[in-house]
């Protein structure tokens, strides 16, 4: 769907709000919109302006964005309208702006220790969790639209384009996230279709390396999963969460808090074992210091 290229500068303004947003640049783009970073003129403010051609899209997406509006880790939409460029119509959301990167990028440029990797499972399974208490399932959650608020330490899931009714069959996804590309399940809208996505989402986090339904099997994903040494409970939640179609949200939050507290725990004793190594370390070298000390002056 082709878009317009807004340049730095140039403002555009809403045909209803009569509110006016300064561009300042590009900072995403999908299947049928582009996302802008822009001021708003009046308060200097910066926000997200999601852009479309598609007036449906747009507008069952600031719904959902509305009715979700309270839960923290959805992005806020404050604003819907359109605007007119050379006759044609476009239509656009005004979100928040998120200071960071989404975790694709987060994960390219840092290393990410194994509790925090369980910690960010964590909060998406209990936003997502949120989200099935009013039978809704996002059906394209992928690590590109999962945000890390630098400026807030937050996880920001930024996309609900996705998002469709419990039962419903699942029409926007993302390959690498889709069970039924790994032959491991219905593209239909429930809730281990989404803990599916967040699994892929852990194992991705895990792994340096590309994987992809057309190049690989789900039977290859868990030899790699194995292959990285990390426990046989990890390993099991999430070859449950890939492959077992009957256990609930509530089931990983559960063991997904155990995991994270164990972790936490080793990291714990790691910290007082190299603390004692330290001291241990200061204690000998004293020792040997003191030592010299008593033979020189006895030399003397």
């Amino acid at each position: 769907m082709e878009l317009p290229q807004l340049t730095p500068a140039s403002v555009i303004e809403g045909r209803w709000s009569k509110n006016k947003y300064k561009i300042k640049k590009k900072i995403g783009k999908g299947g049928i919109a582009e996302v802008y970073l822009v001021e708003d003129i009046k308060t200097k403010k910066e926000y997200a302006l999601k852009i479309s051609k598609d007036s449906i899209s747009i507008n069952r997406e600031y719904e959902l964005l509305k009715k979700f509006n309270k839960i923290d880790i959805i992005v806020k939409c404050y604003e819907i309208d359109d605007y007119q460029i050379h006759g044609e119509n476009y239509y656009y959301i005004l979100l928040e702006y998120i200071e960071g990167e989404n975790l694709k990028k987060y994960r390219q440029q840092k290393y990410l220790q194994k509790n925090t990797i369980i910690a960010i499972i964590l909060i998406i399974l209990k936003g997502i969790k949120t989200l099935y208490s009013e039978e809704y399932i996002i059906t394209d959650l992928k690590l590109e639209n999962i945000m890390m608020d630098k400026k807030n330490r937050q996880l920001k899931i930024i996309d609900l384009g996705g998002a469709v009714k419990k039962g419903e069959t699942v029409k926007e996804f993302t390959p690498l996230y889709d069970r039924a590309n790994w032959k491991c399940g219905e593209r239909v809208a429930e809730a281990s279709y989404g803990i599916f996505a967040v699994m892929m989402i852990f194992t991705k986090l895990l792994l340096k390396e590309n994987i992809h339904p057309k190049k690989e099997n789900i039977q290859d994903v868990i030899n790699k999963i194995r292959g990285l040494g990390l426990g046989e409970e990890i390993e099991a939640y999430i070859i449950e969460g890939l492959l077992d179609q009957n256990k609930s949200v509530d089931y990983f939050l559960e063991g997904f808090k155990k995991l994270y507290r164990q972790e936490q725990g080793i990291q714990q004793q790691m910290r007082i074992l190299l603390k004692e190594k330290r001291i241990n370390y200061f204690l000998g070298f004293s020792i040997f210091s003191f030592c010299i000390t008593i033979i020189i002056l006895f030399l003397a």
